[in-house]
């Protein structure tokens, strides 16, 4: 932790369980203890809408009691997508803020939730762009209602998402600049979560100026924290902080300029590594690098 900030690591719920998996890193509460070592509060696990509640919460007991609390990533494609979300898909929405909310109960910490803001003119529901950003705006103001008064203990953010292609026109990944994740959260207490290597994509394919202007800043409660790659001419996320392209240290300097002291996640996935001790070699060095910016 440096002046309030606190780290966290993401990792693959499904997999966490699985003996294989666990040989070749380790078991879950022996993780827990030595990501907590290496200066990791929490730990953010993807679900869906198909996600089983109990493996959510026992993996988050687990985790809990070795000290580190739980943030969650909905990636939500089906009946939960935010393209075309309305008021009849309320009593789903307020299903998966129980699961998030009963989390936070089990770890007796608030859980950081973190949402996309859906797709246009893109499977599997093709909805026109106007149509899709109503949709998603309608979604986010829900969520911004529901925790306000029922779930206190979830915090939602709407993520700036990778673009789909330099065009402003067709196949669009709602909230893919700056300016377009405000958006979706206009209206809303909704913070936002900036990802690192999405909005440097956007940048480079000339969608967005390379920094956020202030108003982004101010709402930036949640960081995804991750590295970008050349592999010729094609942009690949994901990597460890120092060993690509994105300029994560100006990025940092950013929102230390305004104070930041919330929550950054190292999201970089755990099979970028072959083996335990290279994984908490890097978060190790990521977090030393971090606490010196902030």
């Amino acid at each position: 932790m440096g002046n309030g900030v606190t780290y966290g690591q993401k990792l693959p719920l499904k997999e966490l369980g699985d003996e294989q998996w666990q040989k070749k890193y380790a078991e879950i509460s022996l993780l827990g203890l030595m990501l907590r070592e290496q200066g990791i509060s929490f730990v953010e696990f993807p679900i869906n809408e198909d996600t089983e509640a109990e493996i959510v919460y026992e993996t988050a007991k687990t985790f809990s009691n070795e000290g580190v609390s739980v943030s969650l990533h909905p990636y939500l494609h089906k009946e939960l997508a935010p393209e075309i979300f309305d008021q009849n898909r309320y009593d789903d929405l307020e299903r998966l803020l129980t699961i998030v909310h009963q989390t936070g109960e089990i770890t007796g910490a608030p859980v950081p939730c973190v949402f996309h803001g859906g797709l246009a003119n893109m499977k599997p529901h093709m909805v026109p762009e106007q149509k899709a950003l109503l949709c998603a705006k309608t979604f986010f103001a829900a969520i911004d209602s529901l925790t306000a008064l029922k779930y206190s203990n979830v915090i939602p953010f709407c993520e700036t998402q990778t673009p789909w292609s330099a065009s402003s026109k067709g196949a669009l990944r709602l909230g893919d600049t700056y300016k377009g994740c405000l958006e979706l959260i206009e209206g809303t207490s909704i913070g936002i979560c900036w990802d690192f290597g999405h909005t440097f994509r956007a940048s480079y394919l000339k969608k967005h100026d390379l920094y956020p202007d202030e108003h982004f800043l101010a709402r930036v409660k949640h960081v995804h924290a991750h590295d970008t790659i050349l592999l010729g001419d094609q942009h690949e996320d994901h990597f460890p902080l120092g060993t690509g392209i994105v300029p994560w240290k100006e990025y940092c300097a950013e929102l230390a300029r305004h104070e930041y002291n919330d929550t950054v996640l190292l999201e970089v996935p755990v099979d970028r590594f072959s083996n335990l001790e290279d994984l908490l070699h890097s978060v190790r060095r990521s977090v030393e690098m971090l606490n010196n910016l902030f």
